[in-house]
């Protein structure tokens, strides 16, 4: 049966996180309740980001599909100061969207906080982070994807 279940994550940048779901094109909200779509289910509660259902494809009959059963969304925890992923059970088990832009969003974040500590200690990345991450050059420090799809971050001081 479908219901949200709480994950823990390696995610522990707000700023960093907004600005993944930013560029992996997804539309979010910020400090709602995610939506429970199933009659008589418990709401998980407040989060800090949701992405809608409808805009990770909708209802389906078929757990292969690409279409969600009910939104995403991440959570701050306090103890762990990391944010817990909220997310259907059906759709992190057997959603392959959902699974990709879970994937996609930590990805992002990530390059996201390797960057802005890169900078912290004096290094310089170029060109600088704006919207997606994709394959770029430039004299220095730089952000390419290599042919396998990982993100190399090469830095100049």
């Amino acid at each position: 049966m479908s219901e949200y279940y709480t994950t823990d994550t390696l995610l522990d940048d707000p700023e960093c996180l907004r600005q993944a779901l930013r560029d992996a094109g997804v539309p979010f909200e910020e400090n709602v309740e995610p939506k429970v779509h199933w009659h008589g289910r418990p709401s998980p509660g407040r989060c800090d980001f949701v992405v809608r259902r409808a805009n990770l494809g909708g209802p389906s009959a078929s757990l292969r599909t690409s279409r969600a059963y009910n939104d995403l969304a991440w959570r701050w925890n306090r103890e762990t100061r990391r944010f817990d992923l909220v997310v259907d059970n059906l759709d992190h088990a057997h959603n392959q969207q959902v699974q990709g832009i879970i994937r996609q969003v930590a990805q992002h974040h990530n390059v996201r906080k390797a960057v802005k500590a890169a900078r912290r200690m004096g290094y310089v990345v170029h060109p600088p982070l704006h919207g997606t991450i994709a394959a770029s050059s430039g004299a220095g420090g730089r952000i390419t994807r290599t042919a396998n799809g990982h993100v190399q971050i090469r830095l100049r001081r």
